[in-house]
């Protein structure tokens, strides 16, 4: 038995539909699909539960992490603990899959050994799925390095304590899991004789990383970063990733926590602020709910300020906002121990608010 496990937030229901779709049309129906809704606003989540009634044999799960920048590994690592199946295949809702896929995947299924497959992409004006699926024509497709698509053992995933959680945003996360395995003593291939999905054409998420501080959560460099991490992970000849507390979900109750915080610190852009408040107060530990928001200091790039520099006057240092909401990203996606918190851009780019 295999679960297919797909993780989302805040996309398009078409390719949704398509990819469920084409489940549903799957020679041998003895599978289960579990959908991790990893916090995503609710227009998208109530549009994509409305969906889903139509598909009613598939398990939602939504965790309350709106707030919170993307995590892949992380939004695995909760179907990881919920699913019950020997088998899982981490899958992606731009997927369209042959009619044969998941009998395929039940005859490669070894407990030893994971799978990454070989992808057709789609060009933009591929929209028509009620063709032959080999009749789609592809434009291209991955080759090995693309390893986002892979069949697993359960049991084998929970050994290495699932995906590393440090990875958030965009990529590695997968290259990592697979060295981890490897690393474990596992085997890890790689099959491209033949395409058993096609990746559905969306625009590039990576196009609409910004270098200036906006509303959705941004980290700039995030994917040198974790590039980094993966080579560690090579380097270091790592098998296990995370602490003890794993693939943990945010229920309701705990994110209605963050709605009202006990206190309310204000923190200025004076670096001697923000520098204390990282390399301190970040690491204690804290028995109530407190939100810090940090903000442009008055005399921050005033006249006063400005006539001080040109008379070479002492005046202090600053960090923009956007260098202040990368300071806390980075430290909130490498925490092992804060794993409920907010974290928001005010609509006016002038204030950030980290609850927890």
């Amino acid at each position: 038995m295999i679960t297919i496990l797909f993780t989302y937030r805040n996309k398009d229901l078409i390719r949704v539909k398509n990819c469920l779709l084409s489940l549903q049309n799957q020679t041998v129906k003895n599978f289960e699909i579990l959908f991790i809704d990893y916090g995503s606003q609710s227009v998208y989540s109530l549009a994509l539960k409305e969906l889903l009634e139509q598909f009613p044999d598939i398990h939602y799960h939504y965790t309350n992490v709106e707030n919170q920048p993307w995590s892949r590994s992380k939004a695995i690592n909760v179907g990881l603990k919920l699913l019950t199946t020997p088998y899982v295949f981490v899958a992606d809702i731009d997927m369209f899959f042959r009619e044969d896929f998941v009998e395929k995947l039940l005859d490669l299924a070894s407990p030893n050994r994971s799978i990454y497959f070989k992808v057709g992409f789609l060009s933009k004006e591929t929209t028509d799925f009620s063709k032959n699926f080999q009749a789609i024509p592809i434009a291209f497709s991955s080759e090995a390095g693309a390893q986002g698509l892979s069949l697993f053992s359960t049991d084998k995933l929970h050994e290495i304590n699932g995906f590393d959680e440090f990875y958030h945003f965009w990529g590695s996360e997968d290259e990592d899991v697979h060295i981890r395995l490897q690393n474990a003593g596992f085997e890890v291939s790689f099959y491209d004789s033949e395409i058993l999905m096609l990746h559905q054409w969306h625009p590039n998420y990576r196009s609409l990383e910004r270098k200036v501080l906006t509303t959705d959560l941004q980290l700039l460099g995030v994917v040198q970063l974790n590039h980094q991490h993966l080579k560690n992970a090579i380097t270091q000849k790592s098998s296990k990733a995370n602490g003890e507390y794993w693939g943990i979900s945010i229920s309701q109750q705990e994110y209605q926590l963050l709605q009202a915080p006990d206190r309310q610190i204000f923190i200025s852009n004076k670096k001697a602020e923000i520098d204390h408040f990282f390399y301190f107060t970040f690491q204690q530990k804290r028995n109530i709910v407190t939100e810090y928001r940090f903000h442009l200091d008055p005399d921050y790039r005033s006249l006063k300020q400005n006539l001080k520099k040109i008379l070479r006057k002492k005046v202090p240092h600053y960090y923009t906002l956007k260098e202040i909401n990368d300071f806390a990203l980075l430290h909130l996606v490498s925490s092992l121990e804060i794993k409920n918190y907010r974290c928001l851009v005010a609509p006016d780019l002038k204030s950030i608010s980290l609850i927890f």
